[in-house]
């Protein structure tokens, strides 16, 4: 579904939440809100997405699920932050960050890592979006290889920024090469573009 997250999800996840609801299943409903909400900011709609989202976090507290807990706050910090409240943004995705590391799953604490060093890049905190980029790299498993091609991605931003140029093409050839392998198209284009506009600035 995250690889293909504009393919029309939302009536399937509308009915996964009416069946979530129907049964009383909160951690269900939390993590079906989550996802319906990323999945309508992805679509553009995020006041509609806000709605699921801000629903998210109460649920999966009240049903004592830190993992659900901690992709609720990262999924609503990140639209949150595309609304302009950057502060409030941060603020849920440092909390996303911590309740992830009490869970002890890496993949919860590689997502919130990740999202904390996107919003770190797009406020310019460019050494914090780095050394956030790089402890989520650290517990990537080997399998998940669309992950370790996007953190590749982040770290080459945050280095071209940083005034390394050369340290930033070797992440996004890396990138482009992992993500070719796995036919994630969108990272590849993603990284051969950011590779494209560095050569032409060098």
């Amino acid at each position: 579904m995250l690889w293909r997250i504009r393919d029309g999800w939302v009536p399937l996840l509308r009915a996964g939440l009416a069946s979530a609801e129907h049964v009383g299943d909160l951690d269900a409903q939390s993590r079906v809100r989550a996802l319906l909400g990323w999945v309508l900011h992805e679509e553009g709609h995020d006041a509609e997405a806000l709605v699921h989202l801000a629903q998210a976090p109460e649920l999966a507290a009240r049903a004592g699920d830190g993992i659900s807990e901690a992709i609720a706050h990262a999924n609503l910090g990140v639209v949150v932050d595309a609304t302009g409240d950057h502060a409030r943004a941060e603020a849920l995705m440092t909390h996303a960050v911590s309740l992830a590391a009490r869970t002890g799953h890496p993949p919860t604490q590689v997502l919130t890592l990740q999202h904390l060093a996107r919003h770190c890049l797009a406020t310019g905190e460019y050494e914090a979006a780095l050394a956030h980029a790089l402890s989520a790299a650290e517990l990537v498993s080997p399998d998940a290889v669309v992950v370790r091609a996007q953190l590749q991605i982040v770290r080459a931003e945050a280095l071209t920024a940083l005034g390394r140029p050369e340290e930033a093409a070797d992440q996004l050839k890396g990138a482009a090469a992992t993500a070719d392998a796995v036919g994630f198209t969108e990272g590849s284009a993603r990284a051969v573009e950011l590779l494209t506009r560095l050569s032409a600035d060098r």
